[in-house]
Parts: structure tokens; sequence; C-alpha cells
């Protein structure tokens, strides 16, 4: 489910309704926000992309430090290594208004496509704190897998 115009209006409690689903195993939301940022010296902007917790831990590497709010500011993963020209690496720091973050990962594959801006991705806490919102644009489910009860007959033509 997606809301088209991009904005994050779609509300959280769509989520937990879409879990309670006998058919559904996991209800995820995702937000996003364009922001102005420097990184590397100049001005531009990032593409800020909420996970939640279970998709945050797919992501995560084992190396990476929790994503949190520290010394000298956010320490968050990137998504940007998947394009042929990285624009971020690991130790870039990203200025936003107000707001110093940390790369401290880069994935090397990521569903988003994105402008030439880096995809940043935190949790939906630090995305909250980060820009006020606490909407999704997106929110995909994964499906439980059916318990077969029967065998399956072979079909023989006649």
């Amino acid at each position: 489910m997606a809301e088209t115009s991009g904005q994050n209006v779609l509300d959280p409690v769509l989520v937990e309704q879409l879990e309670a689903l006998p058919e559904v195993k996991h209800a995820f939301g995702r937000m996003y926000c364009p922001l102005p940022a420097e990184y590397q010296g100049k001005q531009g902007s990032i593409d800020l992309i909420s996970y939640d917790t279970i998709q945050f831990g797919w992501a995560k590497r084992p190396d990476w430090r929790n994503p949190s709010a520290g010394a000298g500011g956010w320490h968050i993963p990137c998504a940007d290594g998947i394009r042929q020209k990285q624009l971020l690496t690991v130790g870039d720091t990203i200025q936003l208004e107000d707001a110093k973050l940390t790369v401290v990962g880069v994935l090397n594959d990521s569903p988003f496509s994105s402008t030439d801006s880096p995809i940043v991705i935190c949790t939906e806490e630090t995305f909250h704190q980060l820009t006020g919102q606490n909407r999704y644009a997106v929110i995909d489910i994964q499906l439980k897998i059916p318990q077969q009860t029967q065998p399956l007959h072979k079909y023989t033509p006649c």
C-alpha cells in the first residue's frame, strides 16, 4: 500500500490492523523525507527512510553500532552503496539543519530507487526525532505461507 503523492499520510494503526489479519505474517511501514543536508563539503540533500524493527534487523550488519544519538550526533547506516558512484562512505558526516549524522554502514543492496541524493535509513524513532513525522508513505505486508493440510494429488491424464 502506498500513498502516491510521496507524502507520509498513512496512519500507523493500519499496520496493526493488517498484522491482525490471519493471512498476514508481518506488516511494515516506512516513512520518507527528503532533507537538505551538507556532506563531503558540499550542499545537497538526502533521502531519509525509516525502517521498523524487523526491517532494520534484516539490514543491520553485526559490525554496525545501534543507530542512536550519541557523542557527536546520530550514528546511522546508509543504503547508498548500491549505485555505481557511492556518495557516502563509513565515517562520513551529514549535517542537517538541527542534527549531525555519522554514517556507520553502507548497504550493498536496497529496494529503493532515488534521485542522485544519498539514501539514509534510520529507525522509526530516529526518523520521528529528526523530522517530527510519524505517518507512513508506504506499508508493505509479508503473507504467511498456508499450512498444507492435505497432500497434493498427482494429476493423471485420462
